[in-house]
């Protein structure tokens, strides 16, 4: 009963579905081009993010190619948490890289109050 649950989705039907069936929260992307992961779906984007965070009425994690470039306009689509992988793990340094990120995360966090 303490630990969420989420579930990685592609379109508004599957985050549905997955809220439907029990999930806390859904991943949705890739959001943009990736090579941390090679699936078969081609990158989502911020237009289909904000129709997912604005029709779903639970938290939604992006994920798929998102760095310190691009992460604001991910937050600004509605996305509330960021999951990623290179824009931290491949920058020539992970703690500057995070912490940016991190920042992003936390302007966002006021704006929403």
């Amino acid at each position: 009963p303490q630990m969420l649950v989420g579930r990685s989705t592609r379109t508004l039907a599957e985050a549905r579905a997955a809220i439907a069936a029990g999930a806390d929260h859904v991943g949705f992307g890739p959001m943009f081009d990736t090579r941390t992961k090679q699936i078969a779906a081609a990158p989502r984007g911020l237009e289909a993010l904000r129709e997912v965070a604005g029709a779903l009425g639970a938290p939604v994690v992006a994920i798929g190619g998102i760095n310190a470039s691009n992460a604001k306009a991910v937050t600004e689509a509605g996305a509330d948490c960021l999951a990623v992988v290179s824009a931290v793990c491949s920058a020539d340094d992970p703690a500057a890289a995070a912490k940016e990120l991190k920042n992003i995360m936390d302007e966002m966090t006021k704006k929403r109050g």
